[in-house]
C-alpha cells in the first residue's frame, strides 16, 4: 500500500512529496541534538558554509502545526524564532571575531614595517662592511618583513591563510540567502543580513 501510494504522489504531486520528505521540522522536537550538531558544524572549517542551514531548518517548525492543536502555535513559535536567532547569533559573532584577528594580524604585519625595526639591520650591515667584530650583547633577530609569505610547498598555511578561509567559508554561509521565508509564517519578515531576528508580537 505504501509503495502504492508513493508512485501515485510521483505522479500526481511531485512538489507534494519534495516537501514531504525535505521536512526537518521533527528537530522541534529534539532541540539539544539540533544545537549539538550545529556546535560541531561550527568546529569544523569545512562545514562552516553550511552553518546557514541550521536557521534555514528552523523555518520548517510552522510544518508541525495543525488545526487541531491550536495550542501549539506559541510554542512553535517561540522555539523557532529563539533557535534562528540563537543560531544567527553565533554565526555573526564568529565572523565578526574572524575579521578582528585578520585586523589584528594585519596590524603587527604592518608594524614590522616601522623605521625603528630596521636599525638593527643597518647596523649589522654596517659592522660587516667595517669588518668589526659583533656585540656581546646582541638582541634576538627579528623576522624581516616578507617571511611569512615565502614557502616551500602549497601545503604550507600560516594562520592568516586560515584565517581568510574561514571568513570566506562565513561569507559563503551569510550570503547564501537573503529571506528565511518559513519565519514569516510566524509573525516576521525573516531578514538574514541583520543577524537577528525579533518577534514583533
Amino acid at each position: 500500500m505504501n509503495l502504492i501510494m508513493f508512485h501515485t504522489w510521483m505522479l500526481d504531486s511531485v512538489e507534494d512529496m519534495i516537501i514531504e520528505t525535505s521536512d526537518l521540522s521533527i528537530f522541534c522536537f529534539h532541540i539539544r541534538t539540533f544545537e549539538k550538531m550545529f556546535s560541531l558544524t561550527m568546529e569544523e572549517p569545512s562545514a562552516l558554509r553550511y552553518s546557514i542551514s541550521f536557521p534555514l531548518a528552523c523555518s520548517h517548525f510552522s510544518n508541525c502545526t495543525h488545526e487541531m492543536c491550536p495550542e501549539e502555535y506559541p510554542h512553535l513559535r517561540n522555539c523557532g524564532l529563539g533557535l534562528c536567532n540563537n543560531f544567527l547569533d553565533e554565526i555573526s559573532r564568529q565572523a565578526s571575531g574572524c575579521i578582528i584577528d585578520i585586523c589584528a594580524e594585519q596590524s603587527n604585519l604592518s608594524e614590522k614595517l616601522l623605521p625603528k625595526h630596521c636599525a638593527a639591520s643597518i647596523s649589522k650591515a654596517r659592522n660587516k662592511k667595517l669588518k668589526r667584530p659583533p656585540p656581546k650583547k646582541m638582541e634576538p633577530e627579528r623576522e624581516k618583513p616578507g617571511t611569512e609569505s615565502q614557502r616551500k610547498n602549497r601545503s604550507m598555511t600560516t594562520n592568516m591563510d586560515k584565517l581568510h578561509l574561514t571568513l570566506s567559508e562565513f561569507s559563503i554561509a551569510l550570503n547564501h540567502v537573503r529571506n528565511i521565508m518559513g519565519i514569516r509564517s510566524f509573525g516576521h519578515s525573516g531578514r538574514v543580513p541583520k543577524f537577528q531576528l525579533r518577534d514583533k508580537t
